[in-house]
């Protein structure tokens, strides 16, 4: 037998037996002696079966007296032999109907949502899974629930923890991390406090103050030059007052001075070798220094 689950007899002493995996009962016969009164005897059953040889078991054969009441069985004849009674197949709160029409003498009425032969296959769109971490599921029609999420939860079966970090934004570049109920800011370093880092010490606000201001200063300057070269192309196109014409007049001379220097030296042409003359005049010392120095430059030059 494949899984064996009840033993029963009915009013001739006929053994039944249930088995739970195929969803059958077996019959086994039963022999009575000439006397009313009952006995047990030992014997041997041949069992044989497809994969195993013949196999000797040894078997207990209990002769039963019969009842008056043919849907009794026992030996005082008070169990029922009634399938449902012995069997309780049904699944669920299904309800248990006697009936020869089956194979197996019974048959289940199912509540609603439930089906099979024992009433085994729920089809309830809440069960005791469906919505998760204690949430409470309600049917609202035959196709559709809603899980009513506890603090914390959230989506269609509650299997989502909520994120309290979604809305909220640290100040100071800190880090949001979400609780079970709640969320928390972690400041970077410890020149930030408060929920949200929105505190910050004495010397940060100091040194931000002064950032600010040198960022104002270059923002100015940049707003004077550039409301200074509107101003003058504005004088220039449109009333034809150039208050650069003079300087620009003055560096192009420059320019062609320079260039005109710049083109005299390049044609200039040194003598190949200098000429001394040393006269022997009858002159001091410092005459005679003079005068040759004089015409030393003038060859020079």
């Amino acid at each position: 037998m494949n899984g064996p689950q009840m033993l029963s007899f009915d009013i001739y002493g006929n053994m039944f037996v249930t088995e739970w995996v195929n969803n059958r009962v077996k019959k086994f016969p039963i022999v009575t002696n000439s006397c009313d009164t009952f006995t047990t005897q030992q014997t041997t059953v041949a069992i044989t079966t497809v994969s195993h040889p013949k196999i000797i078991l040894p078997s207990s054969i209990v002769v039963l007296p019969l009842c008056s009441n043919p849907n009794q069985i026992g030996l005082t004849c008070n169990i029922s032999s009634a399938p449902c009674d012995i069997l309780q197949p049904c699944q669920n709160n299904g309800s248990c109907i006697n009936s020869n029409s089956t194979s197996y003498g019974y048959s289940c009425v199912c509540l609603s949502d439930f089906n099979g032969i024992q009433c085994q296959f729920d089809n309830q769109l809440c069960k005791t899974d469906t919505c998760q971490n204690n949430g409470n599921c309600t049917e609202i029609s035959n196709r559709t629930f809603e899980c009513t999420c506890q603090s914390g939860w959230t989506n269609v079966h509650c299997e989502t923890k909520v994120n309290y970090c979604k809305n909220v934004t640290c100040l100071n570049n800190g880090i949001c991390r979400p609780l079970l109920l709640d969320f928390m800011c972690e400041c970077l370093g410890t020149s930030y406090s408060g929920r949200f880092c929105e505190i910050s010490e004495q010397a940060i606000v100091i040194r931000q103050k002064i950032s600010k201001s040198f960022a104002y200063v270059a923002i100015s300057c940049l707003a004077s030059v550039i409301t200074f070269i509107i101003i003058m192309d504005v004088l220039k196109y449109f009333f034809g007052v150039d208050l650069t014409d003079n300087d620009r007049r003055e560096l192009e001379r420059r320019r062609k001075r320079r260039r005109r220097w710049q083109q005299r030296v390049k044609n200039f042409k040194l003598p190949k070798r200098l000429s001394y003359i040393e006269y022997s005049l009858p002159l001091p010392p410092r005459a005679i220094n003079n005068t040759t120095i004089s015409i030393i430059e003038e060859t020079i030059f």
